[in-house]
């Protein structure tokens, strides 16, 4: 596992490229009997215990609030990027990331969508913040500051003890490693900041860099399914796993 990011605060305990420049996707019932979906956003416009991976249910018809900036929710540093909570100023960015052809095409099954829909995923992850302690982060560069993809947890699991996890970077940057950065950040945050049970991920089986991402995010490979005509490979990591793979680490 890598060494661990550097956080710029504390994060308070909750009671979580496509391929290379998309996101692992799905549903927010978890593995065994609720598969995280079909690696894409759709579906998670609604409250987790309605949402389905694969399906849009009207979400940007809903009467919305502006997202505000989760308060008291860290900035997490790698190497070469910082990580903050997405907010109110990111949707513009945000909204060209998603509509980006090479992120869209798992992210939103190719679906060009609208700012509307973007601001309503900001927020929901506002409302998961809120909730459950984690929400999607903006990627970004130390120095510049521009935002070069997302990454997150979306809840997973019954008791909301999981985290789905998310990411994507922006096409012109695939091919750097920055997709299993974040997604190594993302991990080790949510076992040992966030205190999750489990993480998840799933993707379309023909992704490959994706599932490439998982692997080196330290995630085992936990099936395949054929759902809604698409081809699907699931990845997840226990709390235990996690602690047994930094008791073996070298050094």
């Amino acid at each position: 596992m890598p060494s661990s990011p550097r956080r710029s605060c504390a994060w308070p305990m909750p009671g979580g490229g496509v391929g290379r420049g998309g996101g692992a996707r799905g549903g927010p019932q978890g593995l065994r009997g609720g598969r995280p979906g079909l690696h894409r956003f759709r579906g998670h416009e609604l409250p987790a215990d309605r949402g389905r991976a694969g399906a849009v249910h009207g979400g940007e018809e809903r009467a919305l609030n502006e997202p505000e900036a989760p308060g008291g929710s860290p900035e997490i540093e790698t190497d070469r990027l910082v990580l903050r909570p997405l907010a109110t100023g990111d949707l513009d960015a945000v909204h060209r990331l998603w509509t980006d052809p090479g992120v869209r095409r798992y992210l939103w099954d190719g679906e060009e969508i609208p700012r509307e829909k973007a601001r309503n995923m900001l927020v929901r992850s506002a409302e998961s913040f809120g909730e459950h302690g984690f929400g999607l982060w903006a990627v970004t560069e130390k120095g510049p500051g521009a935002l070069i993809g997302f990454c997150g947890f979306w809840p997973s699991g019954e008791d909301g003890r999981g985290g789905e996890l998310l990411y994507g970077i922006t096409t012109p940057r695939w091919g750097e490693g920055l997709a299993t950065e974040v997604a190594e950040a993302m991990v080790r945050h949510g076992f040992e900041d966030l205190g999750l049970d489990r993480i998840v991920a799933g993707a379309d089986t023909e992704n490959a860099a994706s599932l490439r991402v998982m692997e080196k995010a330290g995630m085992i490979h936990d099936g395949r399914d054929l759902r809604n005509g698409k081809d699907l490979t699931y990845y997840a990591l226990s709390r235990e796993a996690f602690r047994r793979s930094l008791s073996d680490a070298p050094g």
